[in-house]
């Protein structure tokens, strides 16, 4: 299974590594790389439909929201903080919840997962899948946040550098603005896919989660507003 990169059980406090995992039960996470081979046909034996594992296998994809029958299918995008690459280049992370059970799917290395990960081996981590979706949203838009932050750090260097050098700033403005851009196009759909998880997770968290995840949205709400005031000043 050279697909999976782990899977944890969340059936007790704290979860459990599973090892040799065989099939999917409820309370526990896969998280597997979505372009090995023999992945469609394990979905497949795990019992989730053809259009989902379409779907959440999908190449390009933008970040959205879908209510299932037996769950819910969330796209989300992150900051991409691998070496060597531009943070803007948002990397896909695709989570389904079906039937008790959830399942990401990451083609790149996901910062915001790979904390998870740590805390979970050191028993520090989330203490159930829902506790789980609400810190992964928190460790993605903690990641956005100190882009959008230097982002903010760099408008007001090139402000104090003044304008004597109209074709530099030019430059410099330039790039600003084509970074901002292409996090706006992504975080704009975001929201509306939170805004959509918020609501329609409400009867299936316990009140305390689901606050947590309405002040993910917020906070999600809050970025977005502050790379769209960034691009009015640029």
């Amino acid at each position: 299974m050279d697909f999976l990169i782990d899977a944890w059980d969340f059936n007790q406090h704290p979860a459990t590594q599973l090892q040799t995992p065989s099939e999917a039960t409820k309370n526990t996470w896969f998280h597997f790389q979505r372009d090995v081979e023999g992945l469609t046909e394990w979905l497949t034996q795990a019992g989730i439909p053809e259009p989902l594992i379409d779907a959440v296998l999908e190449e390009d994809t933008r970040p959205r929201f879908q209510r299932l029958p037996d769950g819910f299918m969330l796209l989300l995008r992150g900051v991409n903080l691998n070496t060597g690459e531009s943070p803007e280049d948002m990397l896909s992370l695709r989570i389904l919840y079906y039937k008790g059970a959830l399942y990401s799917f990451r083609k790149r290395p996901f910062l915001s997962i790979a904390k998870l990960r740590e805390q979970l081996q050191q028993q520090m981590g989330p203490e159930s899948l829902h506790d789980f979706i609400v810190a992964l949203i928190e460790q993605i838009n903690l990641r956005i946040e100190d882009v959008v932050s230097s982002a903010e750090e760099r408008l007001e260097a090139i402000e104090g550098e003044g304008f004597d050098d109209t074709a530099s700033v030019q430059v410099k403005l330039t790039a600003l603005h084509r970074r901002l851009l292409r996090l706006n196009r992504f975080i704009r759909p975001q929201l509306a896919a939170l805004e959509k998880l918020s609501t329609e997770t409400e009867k299936i968290m316990t009140p305390e989660f689901h606050q947590w995840l309405i002040n993910e949205r917020d906070t999600t709400q809050r970025l977005f507003e502050q790379i769209d005031l960034m691009l009015e000043q640029v």
